[in-house]
């Protein structure tokens, strides 16, 4: 999950409904969504997203935005993967579900686990 709250809001219902149903859920999130991720009885993780250093206005301007904006885009896949991999070698998984803004965590974390992958 990706720490913004359009991302992470909207997800809570189908977690909360997963832990309803017996299924164990960690979610890997930003600091800010602890609360609201207990409130469900799911497993919170919390991961440091780039984006909290980037405000994406400030370089719109720059000649080299859509570098800027790749590189930090990258970068903040590369730390959900790092927390998200640091979960499953502490906890085994059986599936891994990601927001559509990880995606590049989201499709090789299953990959490398071998376990299936919804996005």
């Amino acid at each position: 999950m990706v720490g913004g709250a359009g991302h992470v809001l909207p997800a809570l219902g189908v977690v909360g409904e997963l832990v309803r149903r017996g299924h164990r859920v960690t979610m890997v999130t930003g600091k800010r969504f602890a609360d609201e991720v207990a409130a469900i009885d799911a497993r919170f993780v919390p991961y440091t997203s780039v984006f909290g250093d980037f405000l994406v206005p400030d370089v719109m301007a720059k000649y080299d935005a859509e570098q800027l904006l790749n590189d930090v885009y990258i970068a903040d896949n590369e730390a959900m993967a790092r927390a998200a991999e640091q979960v499953v070698a502490e906890d085994e998984s059986n599936a891994v579900v990601h927001d559509v803004f990880h995606f590049i965590a989201g499709k090789l974390l299953p990959k490398k686990l071998n376990h299936p992958g919804v996005s």
